[in-house]
């Protein structure tokens, strides 16, 4: 009597552990999906921040060549304003791809199980 309920207990934690073991590989699958998620975030998010200061060193270039056109009486107020209200755009864009890049590199250590690394370049900035 006892081997057959033995035999069946056996069989439940057999099943238990499967189902366990099946749950564990899914939670590795999704944190591995969300690191890897979170590196292209910061890909992107670099290749971002690499082209914003190129943008505003235009858009700088384009408020001094209005201010001289305006200042030799050959441009408006009108485009003078315009390319500072672009270069402010441009100067919005840069701060936002640094905050994305922190972001980022926030979820890789998020996902990676160990803020201390984003931590440390936190205090050094």
């Amino acid at each position: 009597m006892d081997f057959k309920s033995l035999r069946e207990k056996k069989e439940i934690e057999a099943h238990n552990e499967r189902g366990e073991s099946a749950r564990y590989d899914r939670v590795v699958r999704e944190l591995e999906g969300q690191l890897e998620r979170a590196k292209a975030q910061l890909e992107g998010a670099r290749r971002v921040a690499a082209l914003t200061p190129v943008q505003r060193k235009a858009a700088r270039d384009a408020v001094e060549q209005a201010t001289a056109r305006y200042k030799s009486g050959l441009g408006t107020l009108i485009e003078v304003a315009e390319a500072q209200r672009l270069l402010t755009a441009t100067e919005i864009d840069d701060a936002l791809a640094q905050l994305n890049i922190w972001r980022a590199m926030l979820a890789v250590a998020a996902a990676q199980g160990n803020l201390q690394p984003f931590l440390e370049k936190a205090e050094a900035k």
